[in-house]
């Protein structure tokens, strides 16, 4: 019979982490774990709770089945957030850096003796947010670890990670479920329209879980479509920015990035102009600068942000292609 405390604890958390949590759970009972690992995976796949569960395995004194047991001392200590051998690492509030202080706190506890197993474990997310000084410190862990220490870092993309510190682990991709798989998954949670979330935001179903519950979508294609009438000259940049101005800053920002990085894919497959194309690279960058800076600091100011993306957008404006959906730019000449 399985407890309650075991039920919470089954792994893989959600089924298209399967084939992954199969491939670690045979690396820790054959003994052959990596002393780092680098686990890549977009937003809205679970890598965080999976990292987690990962954790647990290899702490639990009594696993079985490819499970924690949930009811050893190690278990509970790390459900209730109090393991002695365990440490979590994120960018601080309002930061979105792991900065060097936090990786000298890291490298204290990891001079210390394990206090309750034989493993001591870290996971550090997103590992892209360490800078250089922070990632550097780190560095003489990774090329000596202590025996038995574990580090999992989480990244959207490997790639994003410095070299330093992406060389010395070992990555293991999530991948994202098919679309019927995702469609599943939230049927199973009584998710309507999630044919429209999924269509919307790809095969991410947390995402899509977390956006239904706070009636996001909405909000978001109102964003788009906003867009787009200020690219077909049907708002004014002074409505358009008061309108904005009313926004969470970090979701319009995020849906200005998602929305130029889909107008990148339509201009692509559309073989619009160079100079088209280049611009919506240019922009993307510059949003994705914005996004930085509003998750870096409080005191930004987020109408001039405002102001300078819809600036960009009616430079945009003057130079945008007719895509159509077929893929074909209808456009005859714009350089």
């Amino acid at each position: 019979m399985v407890s309650e405390n075991q039920s919470q604890a089954l792994m893989p958390a959600y089924p298209w982490q399967a084939t992954l949590w199969e491939q670690f759970v045979s690396l820790r009972d054959r003994g052959a774990l990596p002393h780092a690992i680098l686990l890549c995976a977009e937003n809205g796949l679970g890598a965080r709770k999976l990292a987690r569960g990962m954790a647990n395995y290899v702490l639990c004194s009594q696993p079985s089945h490819a499970q924690a047991c949930g009811n050893c001392k190690a278990c509970l200590l790390l459900k209730a957030g109090s393991h002695p051998d365990f440490k979590s690492l994120e960018p601080e509030e309002k930061s979105t850096q792991i900065r060097i202080d936090q990786i000298r706190e890291l490298n204290a506890f990891l001079a210390q003796t394990a206090q309750q197993a034989a493993w001591k474990i870290v996971v550090l997310e997103p590992a892209q947010a360490m800078n250089v000084n922070a990632a550097n410190a780190l560095l003489k862990n990774l090329e000596e670890p202590a025996a038995q220490t574990l580090f999992i870092l989480i990244a959207e993309h490997g790639n994003k990670v410095l070299p330093t510190i992406r060389s010395r682990c070992r990555q293991f991709q999530l991948p994202a479920p098919s679309r019927e798989l995702a469609l599943d998954w939230l049927s199973g949670q009584g998710v309507k329209g999630a044919e429209t979330l999924v269509d919307y935001l790809g095969p991410y179903p947390l995402l899509a879980l977390e956006w239904y519950q706070h009636d996001s979508l909405a909000e978001r294609q109102a964003i788009q479509q906003d867009i787009e009438k200020l690219l077909g000259h049907q708002s004014t940049a002074s409505a358009m920015s008061k309108r904005w101005s009313a926004l969470e800053p970090p979701t319009l920002f995020s849906e200005l990035l998602r929305w130029a990085e889909s107008e990148i894919r339509r201009a692509s497959l559309a073989n619009a102009s160079r100079k088209y194309v280049t611009f919506m690279f240019q922009f993307c960058d510059r949003l994705r600068q914005k996004c930085a800076l509003l998750g870096s600091s409080a005191n930004i100011n987020a109408a001039l942000l405002i102001d300078e993306a819809i600036f960009d957008l009616l430079g945009l404006a003057r130079i945008r292609p007719k895509l159509g959906t077929s893929g074909v730019d209808r456009h005859d000449n714009i350089d």
